[in-house]
């Protein structure tokens, strides 16, 4: 199953100083209006994806989906083609879009912003989905910003029965660039909190010391930039004009445009020789 990720828009009602747009410069990104197609214009621009590739896997991200026009229409006519994964800051009423869509082809996966959302406004709205039957995870930017406070939110939606993943920040945050420079302590207080309530023994640290040197995080993608990669093949970006890339890492290559009917995957996986990829696409 070919996966998608698909920058619907990049319109936002948030202006998070670790979103991608603002740390590149390119803020304005954030609240230029929003140039929408219609329902039907996407959902044939999609059922061709199907006819050529197949049942895909579309993540659908932003910006913010949600403000998107008619996107509940939207979503209930491409998830009777493909599985939908989207991610959003659940700042948006929910209730047609609950009442639509079905749990079994759509999945959410919710950002919690705690500069621009009050936890509980925000858990309710996780709740509401997974009383419905929906799968609603919740990510955790660990910020240099919003470390403090990440372990007392992994404790209060644990005790709500909501899953709290932690991701790293990939950015410069005054003058640093992360995540290379997250201090042990940093990446171990992230561990705890990623496996909460696992007890917390800040002794393990030490019980990994061998005569064998590890690998460094360069080391190891210098090994994978031999490794045929499946961006391309099987893991594509669509942009919001419907352009498809390969990766943020190559963005001059084009593999068509979904809304023109060009889409040219690759037939098999690429050799990429991108040195110290964050994030390869191998398999």
């Amino acid at each position: 199953m070919i996966k998608f990720v698909w920058d619907l828009c990049y319109f936002c009602n948030f202006s998070c100083e670790y979103c991608f747009p603002v740390l590149s410069g390119q803020k304005k990104l954030l609240t230029a209006p929003i140039q929408p197609k219609s329902a039907k214009v996407i959902e044939d621009a999609w059922a061709e994806i199907y006819r050529a590739y197949g049942a895909s896997c579309i993540f659908i991200s932003g910006g913010e989906p949600f403000l998107y026009p008619d996107f509940t229409e939207v979503i209930c006519r491409i998830s009777k083609l493909h599985k939908i994964h989207i991610t959003t800051n659940l700042s948006q009423h929910l209730d047609v879009f609950i009442s639509k869509n079905s749990p079994e082809r759509v999945e959410l996966n919710s950002s919690f912003h705690p500069m621009f959302m009050e936890v509980r406004e925000f858990s309710g709205q996780v709740t509401r989905l997974k009383n419905a039957g929906f799968t609603c995870g919740v990510c955790y930017l660990a910020h240099p910003a919003q470390l403090r406070e990440m372990v007392n939110y992994q404790k209060y939606f644990k005790s709500l029965d909501i899953s709290m993943a932690v991701t790293q920040f990939r950015g410069t945050y005054c003058g640093k660039k992360y995540p290379e420079s997250y201090t042990p302590e940093e990446k171990e207080y992230m561990d705890y909190v990623s496996k909460y309530p696992a007890p917390f023994d800040i002794r393990h640290r030490h019980k990994k010391r061998t005569g064998k040197k590890e690998s460094t995080e360069e080391q190891a993608h210098d090994e994978m930039k031999l490794t045929p990669c499946l961006s391309g093949y099987k893991s594509v970006i669509v942009l919001e004009n419907g352009d498809i890339k390969m990766c943020p890492e190559l963005p001059d290559i084009t593999l068509g445009n979904i809304f023109d009917k060009s889409a040219g995957l690759f037939s098999q996986k690429y050799i990429c020789d991108v040195q110290n990829c964050p994030d390869p696409v191998i398999g």
